[in-house]
């Protein structure tokens, strides 16, 4: 005999009206209360593509989460999980801030601090980014009529009125050459006005790289140191600046970094599990090696992609 199909029947909602919409969790939530990683990672799929579960293993190894243990080792994430997951996630993505700031500021926030910031962040307005093919037409623009007052704003503000043009093939050399490593180690760290002073450049395009995560800075009383780094960077904006290129379009620059870290990631994670200096001496030999196999393929790629322009 056939069955009759089984009624659902309504269950008590397990947490407040307000949280499917901070945490974008189905109304439906699991009779259990909570959700298992590959749960989880399906939920954050949809706003962070490039997330993992190596990712998510990584973050907790860090501190940034610590979803509770069943005791044969499964992970089982609350909603209060998910929520400070996604907040770190947006972090990296939005600030660009390193894990350790992300720790220290997670550590000062409740619960409710974090639903709070969630809510603010997601109906903020989304940074917008021009595609490629706008960046080569503005910069063509800009200069084969061989007029500076069309650059972008942010080009604009680099460059003072009082400090001299760099104009289409006036591009300082130390640009174009790759980040010398051991010289970045031994600069002394400068507050945003030296940096400005050092490159010629103005103190709102240092608060334009700044903004949009090129150049991060280490807080010390009231000011706010920047390293090597953030010269190099600083200068070679610099230079791109020249061409009308500013600070929101490098932005591309730096989440293309964040999505091949990501990459890594997946192949570094399996590696940090054993703490030992053998592993370790490991790990960073197969990062160098990872990284200079980027450079490579990068560099090649780029290669073929101007070919159209010759």
């Amino acid at each position: 005999m056939e069955r009759a199909a089984r009624r659902p029947v309504d269950k008590p909602d397990i947490v407040n009206a307000e949280t499917p919409r901070l945490l974008s969790v189905p109304e439906t939530v699991s009779e259990r209360g909570h959700r298992s990683i590959g749960e989880v990672l399906a939920l954050l799929k949809e706003e962070f593509a490039d997330v993992t579960i190596s990712k998510i293993r990584f973050l907790e190894a860090q501190g940034l989460i610590d979803p509770e243990r069943t005791p044969s080792g499964y992970r089982r994430f609350y909603l209060h999980d998910v929520a400070r997951l996604r907040w770190v996630l947006r972090q990296q993505r939005e600030n660009f801030l390193p894990l350790k700031v992300i720790k220290e500021r997670l550590q000062e926030m409740t619960d409710e601090d974090v639903a709070t910031d969630l809510d603010a962040t997601s109906t903020a307005a989304p940074r917008v980014v021009l595609p490629e093919p706008t960046l080569f037409a503005e910069r063509t623009n800009a200069f084969t009529a061989g007029d500076n007052a069309r650059i972008t704003t942010g080009a604009a503000a680099a460059r003072a009125t009082s400090k001299p043009d760099r104009g289409r093939g006036t591009r300082p050399k130390p640009a174009r050459k790759r980040a010398d490593r051991s010289g970045v180690e031994k600069h002394a760290p400068m507050i945003a006005a030296e940096l400005a002073r050092s490159l010629d450049v103005s103190e709102a395009f240092v608060s334009e790289l700044e903004r949009f995560g090129l150049i991060t800075g280490s807080a010390v009383g009231n000011d706010m140191f920047f390293d090597g780094d953030a010269l190099q960077v600083t200068r070679i904006a610099a230079s791109f600046a020249s061409f009308g290129i500013d600070a929101r379009h490098l932005r591309m620059y730096k989440m293309s970094v964040d999505r091949e870290m990501s990459v890594f990631e997946q192949v570094l994670v399996p590696l940090m599990r054993d703490r030992d200096l053998q592993r370790a001496q490991q790990v960073e030999a197969t990062l160098h090696e990872l990284v200079q196999l980027g450079d490579e393929l990068r560099e090649v790629l780029l290669a073929r992609a101007s070919r159209s322009f010759h």
